[in-house]
């Protein structure tokens, strides 16, 4: 087998599934996945148009948002929602037994 070939066999065995993909899609955006996850998503997204269509539409809306949104929120708004973001994060990097 050769290295193009055994790249290909891990890569189906490693290949996301489109509901992972979509689970994923706002932090790919954001840049938050590990490389790891990073590269499967790529690989993803390269082969599938559905995928593809969903990360240009999030990226659209975003972007319309940040056009659309000039007014700056209140700094106690912003903290408690900074607050409840880490705290999200903790709780979901935590193992539940």
């Amino acid at each position: 087998m050769n290295r193009h070939s055994e790249a290909s066999v891990l890569a189906a065995h490693a290949a996301l599934k489109c509901h992972e993909a979509m689970a994923k899609l706002h932090r790919y955006i954001d840049e938050e996945l590990t490389l790891h996850e990073l590269e499967h998503m790529q690989a993803h997204l390269d082969e599938c148009r559905n995928c593809w269509n969903e990360l240009r539409m999030a990226r659209g809306l975003r972007d319309l948002l940040r056009r659309s949104c000039t007014e700056k929120a209140p700094d106690e708004l912003r903290s408690r929602v900074t607050d409840r973001i880490a705290t999200l994060r903790r709780e979901l990097a935590t193992p539940t037994p």
